[in-house]
């Protein structure tokens, strides 16, 4: 009777221990619903690649890279000045107003040139000025 009664107790803490178990579980439930809801609402829009570089593209027309970003782009077209490779900043907000500043990527010491230059939500772009 004694080995039954020592069973019973060994039993009962581990059902106590489940329900504390269940407890936690419970508790860590609510804690993984509220990461769950503000995960999705980080911002999805990929400003750089993976590895935290700048996005490379050959060849854009620059009218058509109108979303928020970095870009090293290579010979660019409707670009300040034709070919080259060029660090294009991206600036976007609703209603079709994008800001555009590019700058060269030269390995010398000349000067760097830079250019700027807006859609004011007409769908048409000013002429690059330089900074």
């Amino acid at each position: 009777i004694k080995e039954f009664g020592n069973s019973i107790n060994t039993m009962n803490k581990k059902l106590n221990d489940i329900d504390t178990a269940l407890e936690i579980l419970n508790k860590n439930e609510a804690k993984i619903e509220e990461l769950t809801r503000r995960i999705s609402q980080v911002q999805e829009l990929k400003l750089t690649e993976k590895n935290g570089y700048i996005i490379t593209t050959t060849k854009p027309d620059c009218n058509t890279l109108t979303t928020t970003g970095w870009y090293y782009v290579t010979s660019p077209t409707n670009g300040p000045v034709t070919g080259g490779n060029w660090y294009l900043e991206v600036i976007s907000r609703s209603g079709g107003y994008v800001y555009q500043r590019i700058t060269r990527n030269i390995n010398t010491d000349a000067p760097l040139e830079k250019y700027e230059r807006v859609m004011y939500g007409n769908g048409v772009w000013t002429s690059w000025r330089s900074l």
